[in-house]
């Protein structure tokens, strides 16, 4: 399966997550019980799946594994029980998925705890740009807990890829990454715009929380509080700045490392095209006159 075919199926299951959660907000307004039902069968279903591969597709037997996968469910387990919302209870298994979804994307006979990296910044900047979007919709909010419940989610997912679904190899040997630059050819510059990824992301939420300001209560009507959220109008010149220095770093990242050859480029590339996401949507919603909440 090529390169695009499955970028196309970690997208469409991306973009579905937003009717997901429609749809669990109708089934709750049906029946309760069913709702509260779904965030715990959505993780039994991620579980399964993983023993029908690695019991029946790669007949693993190595303890290591079991062992493994025995501690990424216990975390499982204990995060599951810590969140109080039955909603993030289900972008916990959603975005485990997702984050397992993107490193499939983006290997392509690259293998290795670097693409593991890789893969869980993406997923972290898609679950950013989704919130970016969710704060521009009249119905849902910005939330900064949920782009941080988000990363947990792909941090864990990274861990199923890691040492569950792709573990090293006997004799201590990770899978030997292929059509890489190498050794002293000038790769010293990829860790310099990982650190860059980094950054941006880190700018992409420093920017939305200066954009997002505290509830406050302003109008008191009996025991009513009414309340209202405006990121936009807090906004300001600073933010904005910030905003687009981060588009104009992504863009220039882009191209830098167009043509470089190998799966690092490649990856790093991925990855800033991903954090282009959520500055977009926001200096969209600030042209259009959005409000953001």
């Amino acid at each position: 399966m090529n390169r695009f075919v499955r970028w196309t199926i970690a997208g469409i299951y991306f973009f579905s997550l937003p009717f997901m959660r429609r749809a669990w907000e109708l089934t709750g307004a049906k029946s309760p019980f069913l709702a509260r039902a779904i965030p715990l069968a959505s993780g039994v279903a991620l579980l399964l799946a993983l023993l029908w591969r690695l019991i029946l597709i790669k007949r693993e037997a190595r303890i290591a594994v079991w062992l493994s996968l025995a501690a990424v469910c216990v975390v499982y387990a204990l995060m599951f029980r810590a969140l109080p919302q039955q909603i993030e209870r289900v972008h916990l298994s959603q975005y485990a998925l997702l984050s397992i979804l993107v490193f499939w994307a983006m290997g392509d006979g690259y293998e290795g705890y670097a693409l593991s990296i890789w893969a869980a910044i993406v997923t972290v900047e898609l679950g950013l740009a989704d919130e970016c979007l969710q704060g521009l919709l009249p119905s849902r909010i910005y939330d900064l807990n949920d782009v941080l419940l988000n990363g947990k989610a792909a941090l864990m997912g990274q861990a199923v890829v890691a040492f569950v679904l792709r573990p090293r190899e006997r004799g201590g040997r990770n899978l030997k990454p292929v059509n890489t630059p190498p050794v002293g050819s000038g790769t010293s510059w990829l860790w310099r715009a990982f650190a860059a990824v980094i950054l941006l992301t880190a700018f992409n939420i420093y920017t939305l929380e200066l954009g997002t300001p505290t509830i406050t209560q302003d109008v008191h009507r009996g025991d009513g509080v009414f309340t209202h959220r405006d990121g936009f109008l807090y906004f300001g010149m600073r933010a904005n700045l910030l905003n687009a220095a981060v588009l104009a770093s992504a863009i220039v990242i882009s191209v830098l490392t167009w043509r470089r050859p190998g799966e690092r480029a490649r990856s790093l590339r991925t990855a800033v095209t991903c954090g282009l996401l959520s500055p977009t949507v926001l200096l969209a919603g600030r042209l259009l006159n959005l409000h953001f909440r």
